[in-house]
């Protein structure tokens, strides 16, 4: 088939010409391509570095955040620090002021603490003086011409002005005994004298011996409640080796005092009258600030008997015995004295009493 050559030559030049237009359209297109690819890792640049210049902005704002608040945290520790520093002072010039209103609990022993005898303590508060106890001390073979042993009670005459009364806890010698001596040095006649009925039955018996008459006597019972000046007094029952004894709770403004009084654990005692641990656990509740103890036989590692428990021997000797029974005693020690006289009445045996 013949062939246009003129024809031919069209076509070529003309796909040459598609052919470099082509190229042109891919050149621009490429260009275009690289010029977006370009532009959008510029704005990824810009938005990276906006980012930074926020989070350095942001690092700013929370810097200076924490110093404002380091600022203000130090400022309100400081705060604090000034209100728990002037509520301290506050609190101290109250306890001084509170400290120079309560003042001073005086206890002065003036006898009772280097022997059995001579028991007689003074409580001494503000203008305010009571006495517990005034006993005598019997004379041992040390002391020949010596009838009685008093205690030195001249601190009592000196300061009798603020003497408010006179509290006996039990009626034995050794708590009674000086009580007519002191009472005559006094020459206050309207003194009050505070105790039970049996203890305050053996000092009339005394002071009459003395010719005391129409003694200020005030009677107290097991759990009464009595308001002497500055102090308050509790007294609770004690078993001991005579009936009617009293321990002693004494309150004041300077603190609470326990005064056992002369006691003994008997937990068969002949009356049926027992020490009243109900009250002392009470008043340890309330708190205890001292504590002034009986200490007879206390370095004794054993427990003393029940005196019941000595009731059973009186009655086995006494029943035994073929003759006679003599048996001495203190005149106060009222259980002893009525179990000898029931042994002797069961055992058929007549009874006589001398001495005081």
């Amino acid at each position: 088939m013949p062939v246009n050559k003129g024809t031919g030559s069209l076509f070529r030049a003309d796909l040459k010409t598609r052919n470099a237009s082509s190229s042109k359209i891919a050149t621009a297109k490429e260009k275009s391509a690289v010029a977006n690819k370009t532009d959008r890792s510029n704005a990824r640049k810009v938005k990276t570095q906006n980012n930074e210049v926020t989070k350095q902005k942001a690092n700013v704002a929370t810097a200076h955040s924490k110093e404002t608040g380091q600022s203000r945290g130090k400022s309100s520790q400081a705060s604090q620090s000034n209100q728990s520093e002037q509520s301290n002072q506050a609190q101290a010039k109250k306890g001084r002021r509170q400290q120079a209103k309560i003042g001073e609990l005086k206890i002065i022993p003036l006898g009772g603490l280097d022997g059995i005898g001579k028991n007689m303590t003074v409580f001494e508060y503000d203008e305010d003086m009571i006495v517990v106890d005034a006993g005598l001390m019997f004379p041992d073979d040390d002391h020949p011409g010596i009838d009685l042993i008093l205690p030195d009670y001249t601190y009592i005459l000196e300061n009798a002005h603020r003497l408010r009364a006179l509290i006996i806890t039990h009626g034995h010698e050794d708590h009674i005994g000086a009580l007519p001596y002191l009472l005559k040095d006094l020459d206050m006649p309207n003194m009050q004298i505070l105790g039970s009925k049996l203890t305050l039955g053996f000092i009339e018996g005394k002071l009459a011996e003395h010719n005391i008459k129409n003694p200020n006597f005030r009677l107290v019972v097991a759990g009464e409640s009595v308001k002497i000046g500055s102090f308050k007094i509790d007294f609770f029952s004690v078993n001991h080796s005579i009936p009617d004894s009293f321990g002693l709770f004494i309150r004041t403004a300077a603190g609470n005092v326990l005064h056992t009084g002369d006691f003994k654990l008997d937990q068969t005692p002949i009356d049926g009258v027992y020490t009243d641990f109900a009250a002392i656990s009470r008043f340890s509740q309330e708190g205890i600030d001292l504590m002034l103890s009986d200490s007879t036989n206390a370095t004794n590692a054993n427990f003393t008997r029940s005196e019941s428990e000595v009731g059973k021997t009186l009655e086995q000797i006494i029943a035994t015995s073929k003759q006679r029974v003599i048996v001495a005693s203190f005149s106060s020690h009222i259980h002893r004295i009525q179990q000898v006289c029931d042994a002797a009445i069961k055992s058929g045996r007549k009874i006589a009493v001398t001495g005081r």
